[in-house]
């Protein structure tokens, strides 16, 4: 599993999912926080260093629901689907 993880780095702003993407990574806050948006521009959550989301698109083919926005500097641990299942 370790040769699946990317390391991605993102900007204040900068979305790292958008809704309505096909959903095929999950990801690991550690550094930073991100903000999950509606299209209305109401930010439904903040999620944390050490948090986590998108564990649903490791096991089913669905969308994103919601965009998710880098809150500040961002530094996060990806998991792709499409790679877990190469292995």
């Amino acid at each position: 599993i370790a040769n699946t993880i990317i390391t991605t780095r993102y900007k204040d702003k900068e979305n790292l999912v958008n809704k309505g993407d096909q959903a095929d990574s999950y990801f690991i806050i550690k550094e930073g926080a991100v903000e999950c948006v509606e299209e209305n521009g109401k930010i439904i959550r903040v999620i944390n260093a050490g948090e986590t989301f998108g564990e649903s698109a490791l096991y089913q083919d669905t969308v994103r629901t919601l965009t998710v926005r880098a809150k500040g500097e961002v530094k996060c641990i990806a998991l792709a689907r499409k790679t877990l299942q190469a292995i």
